[in-house]
């Protein structure tokens, strides 16, 4: 098979690396040829190569191509693309594995670098000119016809690395049109084995299912499945819930679109900590007593960010006040429009407020943009107020001003 490629693989870094590294060493593997056979969106590029690491960072070195040694140990030199980076890896070989750690030793056989891997989409690899190569005769087939599957014997994959488990689900969600199941037998009887992953890589893979939109029937096979069950909600409606918080996002940027709105999509932050209180519930998504820890920060790896996040959606949620649209717009005032609008949908999706509210705000927010208070700190500054008593004046004053604006 050869495909036409996508104008991103002809990027003079890519040509330059083939130039670099030999058109018969190097070849894409991964999401970007999966993609490219499919005529989907491209995230991000991934190679393979016969030369060890230390031999693609001298060479590249000779070209004038900076690495970055990201994972020498199991063969893999980054090189920055954009706001990315290119992840080169030798062929390998597992020497030994435990269910998350491998030790490998290097290759020159596509073949043997092919059969080591998870799945039988991910044993495809690209030339420079869109050739597509299968070692093992399988991945080119389940590829175009949607099914993901093990290579070879699912409970070995699995014993080879745990989180192969998540993997599955997340690949399932993605490429395949139903759930393989020999894979989903396999992942069931080694449910438990999760557990032993750091919450890093665990986060990795869950938090690429959760951003995705048709992630809620996954989620519900993962729960039946016993994949970390400890995540989700006892309340047995988060599966609504979270299906209506990603309609209301998604019919925001469909109506973004289709009005040319200026205004800024809500940050992949935004989407994902919306999803992940959903998902889990605001009471696992609140610090314990006076602590400052998420329960979910036992499983999740989590940034401060994240966690302030989810923390004021939880807040939100679990409040017990009437919501007028004076609480909407002092939302805006101190948190954003971005904010602001992903709180709207949040409450609403957990049933906080009706669909006539949602309008309501969202119509006052299209039509009243601005929300610039008449008066600024310099107004009170001049009649002698500093410090505390300055914020407390304008905090005030503010609050006076938004009561009246909100009418």
């Amino acid at each position: 098979m050869n495909l036409t490629l996508p104008a991103l693989f002809h990027d003079p870094l890519l040509i330059k690396l083939f130039a670099a590294l030999g058109a018969d060493h190097l070849r894409y593997v991964g999401g970007c040829v999966r993609n490219a056979v499919l005529g989907t969106q491209i995230h991000d590029i991934d190679m393979a190569t016969t030369h060890s690491p230390q031999k693609v960072i001298d060479i590249l070195a000779e070209y004038g191509i900076k690495t970055i040694p990201t994972g020498l140990q199991h063969g893999t030199v980054s090189v920055p693309f954009g706001q990315s980076v290119i992840e080169i890896t030798t062929l390998r070989r597992d020497v030994a594995t435990d269910g998350r750690h491998a030790v490998v030793s290097f290759e020159h056989d596509w073949a043997i670098d092919a059969a080591r891997r998870d799945f039988t989409i991910n044993a495809v690899y690209m030339d420079q000119n869109g050739q597509i190569f299968d070692p093992l005769g399988l991945g080119l087939h389940d590829l175009t016809h949607r099914h993901v599957r093990f290579i070879g014997d699912a409970a070995t994959r699995i014993h080879e690395d745990h989180l192969r488990i998540l993997r599955f689900f997340r690949f399932s969600l993605y490429y395949a049109h139903t759930l393989d199941p020999d894979g989903l037998l396999a992942c069931e009887k080694f449910a438990r084995s999760v557990a032993t992953l750091s919450k890093e890589r665990v986060s990795g893979e869950m938090f690429k299912i959760i951003t995705h939109d048709g992630c809620v029937n996954i989620l519900k096979m993962m729960q039946n499945t016993r994949i970390l069950p400890m995540l989700y909600a006892r309340s047995t409606d988060w599966p609504q819930i979270l299906n209506r918080l990603i309609d209301l996002q998604r019919a925001e940027l469909q109506g973004d679109e289709t009005q040319n709105q200026s205004k800024t999509h809500p940050a992949a932050d935004i989407i994902l900590c919306q999803r992940i209180v959903a998902l889990c519930g605001p009471r696992k998504c609140l610090p314990k007593n006076s602590g400052k820890i998420l329960p979910i920060s036992a499983h999740l790896s989590l940034s401060r960010a994240q966690s302030t996040l989810i923390k004021k959606f939880a807040k939100l949620v679990t409040s017990k006040k009437k919501w007028a649209l004076f609480d909407f717009n002092l939302l805006r005032h101190e948190n954003g429009e971005d904010f602001a609008r992903a709180a709207a949908m949040t409450l609403h999706a957990h049933g906080k407020i009706e669909a006539t509210e949602l309008q309501k705000w969202q119509n006052f927010q299209i039509n009243d943009p601005h929300l610039t208070p008449p008066f600024k700190a310099k107004d009170y500054m001049a009649k002698g107020l500093h410090g505390a008593q300055l914020g407390k004046a304008i905090k005030s004053a503010t609050r006076r001003w938004l009561m009246e604006y909100s009418k």
